[in-house]
């Protein structure tokens, strides 16, 4: 299992390096290979989320994991084969446009249950019962009331539109996943092995570590500084997490609040600029904005976001009577600057109006040889496997999300139901863009409700 996920990882690194520096692939064969190597990653265990014994000596897996362990193998070696369909049957699809055969069917349906159990297994049942929503209102539209009603599809038509198109499981999410993430998680990784987490670690114990609550405040400033390099919360957490929660509970702090502030520091991290959240990419590519405005028009609301972590750490650590430690971290950081070298390059190709997925390959590749540069940071073969690894954990959760969301947005795009909500935001506001403002933020906070974030 160990060397299966080892090469899986590293033909996962290989494959969209490739794509992003050297030769790119259309949308139909780069989708499909990302999201078949996501999923034998996802279904064999890697960043799926796991049961946690509190306080109990973990027996080794109970019937139901061993289950879900069995059928993992299964649903990898399925989502290989649809995606593989898709892959070497991509044109003559195009070809048979509005004509599916059986087999296109029967891959379709295969393709869309196993993107909603990888959701499932990686982000749990929120996000797949959208997605159950979204299949029975494509199906039950002439049996609803106002608005929400449409003429209704039948299962051929609705496959055919998810599978056979980029409007549905092949669409904007996904491509995003595949074009930008992946490449920045992996970044992230490459940059954290050299030492780049380690210097971010060091210099926000110099900026925050001696003030009144200040591994806490620690806490915080690394885990944005975190997030301005791979954007994933997940690795934010797991980075930063293991240093700042031990150091958050010898100042004093209760284990649920350093718990509470690494989360909502490492989900923060998904707003600095300029490695951002998924969503920040899919709201570019929508939008048709350039990536580098949506990072800049972000710069403020993440200051104003960690500002006001920063004062709720602060006054719970007065109202708890913390006092500054007064010791901070003497290690020099002056000879390890040169780490942070890739993501200036990351900056300014992105100044330059490179595209967000050559500016990371980019970024990628310089943060390997920072790497390099020094004995002390060189990285060993194992470190090197490690590094596919962990860029695989970071981009499953995603990756599965992206897919799922991409059955939601087609079952959007195929009823219409998207324009018929923008007009009612339109109406409700009363044409008021301030207003309308208001309504898609409160909108989007309901349909986010229970969803993992990007």
């Amino acid at each position: 299992m160990a060397v299966l996920i080892a090469v899986v990882s590293s033909a996962a690194a290989a494959f969209h390096m490739y794509a992003a520096g050297i030769s790119p692939f259309t949308a139909l064969e780069q989708r499909p290979v990302h999201l078949a190597l996501m999923s034998v990653l996802g279904f064999l265990g890697v960043g799926v989320q796991r049961r946690i014994r509190m306080g109990e000596e973990d027996e080794g897996p109970t019937l139901g994991e061993r289950i879900s362990q069995g059928t993992g193998w299964l649903f990898a070696v399925m989502s290989v084969i649809a995606c593989a369909y898709i892959f070497l049957e991509n044109q003559e699809l195009v070809a048979r446009s509005g004509s599916p055969t059986q087999m296109d069917l029967i891959m379709g349906a295969i393709t869309v249950l196993l993107v909603m159990e990888l959701a499932r297994r990686a982000t749990g049942w929120g996000l797949v019962t959208v997605c159950m929503l979204a299949l029975l209102y494509a199906f039950a539209g002439p049996y609803l009331p106002g608005f929400l009603a449409h003429r209704g599809y039948g299962v051929t038509r609705l496959i055919e539109h998810l599978y056979l198109s980029t409007e549905g499981v092949w669409g904007i999410p996904l491509g995003v996943s595949a074009d930008f993430v992946y490449l920045f998680v992996l970044f992230g990784a490459v940059l954290d092995t050299a030492g780049g987490g380690a210097l971010l670690i060091a210099m926000a114990n110099r900026i925050a570590g001696r003030t009144r609550g200040g591994p806490a405040k620690t806490a915080a400033v690394a885990s944005a500084f975190m997030g301005s390099l791979s954007g994933s919360a997940v690795a934010n957490v797991v980075t930063t997490g293991t240093f700042t929660i031990p150091l958050m509970k010898r100042a004093g702090f209760r284990p649920f609040f350093a718990g509470a502030i690494e989360a909502a520091a490492s989900t923060g991290g998904q707003l600095m600029p300029p490695v951002m959240g998924a969503g920040a990419f899919i709201l570019a590519t929508w939008t048709n904005i350039p990536y580098l405005e949506v990072a800049v028009a972000a710069i403020i609301p993440s200051i104003l976001y960690y500002s006001a972590l920063l004062a709720a750490i602060h006054f719970r650590a007065a109202r708890m009577g913390i006092e500054p430690s007064g010791e901070q971290d003497k290690e020099p950081i002056v000879d390890r600057l040169h780490l942070l070298l890739p993501l200036a390059i990351i900056v300014v190709l992105l100044g330059m109006g490179r595209s967000p997925m050559r500016a990371a390959f980019w970024g990628v590749s310089a943060a390997l040889v920072m790497a390099f540069v020094r004995p002390a940071t060189r990285p060993s073969p194992q470190q090197l496997r490690d590094i596919m690894e962990r860029a695989g954990r970071g981009a499953v959760q995603v990756a599965a999300a992206c897919a799922a969301a991409g059955i939601v947005v087609g079952v959007a795009s195929l009823t219409g139901i998207g324009l018929r909500m923008s007009e009612l935001i339109i109406t409700l506001s009363g044409g008021n863009l301030f207003g309308a403002l208001i309504l898609t933020g409160l909108g989007s906070i309901v349909l986010g409700m229970g969803l993992p974030t990007t």
